[in-house]
């Protein structure tokens, strides 16, 4: 366990489970990411713009974002406790948002084509947080999941999960 961890817990909290993102599934995206990169620039070039530093720019952001994400999620921590769900994040400093049990509404497991292939899947959380998002220049609200992402046995976390809400 974390050390960093150890010092937000509450007196008597006990871990129950704890885990990450599957390294197989991030390597995949990344490397699925990359050669699309890749082929994006192969694309700019066969059409002349390769030579372009506005091609060489984006094909540079592109490569930024893609690498910066996959450290995101690299880095991220999932722990569930007796009390609250603990998710920890953050490269260069460390980020912890705590959800507590009386907080959390409804949860589901989400396991879609890519999370079968790779034995993982998803639990999303609803806390009751609304996200507005634009479609067509019109805005609406919809539920902003808190997640636990492609984690292993992702059924059985969510049996602990439901375990634990109902004390």
């Amino acid at each position: 366990m974390n050390s960093n961890l150890e010092s937000i817990l509450e007196p008597q909290e006990v871990i129950k489970w704890q885990g990450k993102m599957s390294r197989q599934i991030l390597g995949f995206v990344l490397i699925l990411s990359l050669i699309l990169i890749v082929l994006f620039t192969v694309f700019l070039v066969s059409v002349g713009q390769g030579n372009s530093p506005v091609a060489f720019l984006i094909s540079v952001a592109l490569l930024g974002l893609v690498t910066l994400n996959f450290f995101i999620d690299y880095v991220k921590v999932f722990t569930i406790t007796d009390k609250r769900i603990i998710i920890r994040s953050g490269i260069i400093g460390t980020d912890y948002n705590s959800i507590y049990f009386p907080q959390i509404r409804t949860a589901s497991v989400k396991v879609d084509l890519i999370d079968k292939l790779f034995s993982v899947g998803s639990i999303n959380i609803d806390t009751g947080k609304v996200e507005t998002v634009a479609d067509n220049k019109q805005s609406k609200t919809q539920t902003a999941y808190d997640k636990l992402s492609y984690i292993e046995k992702p059924y059985e976390v969510y049996k602990i999960l439901e375990e634990l809400k109902v004390k």
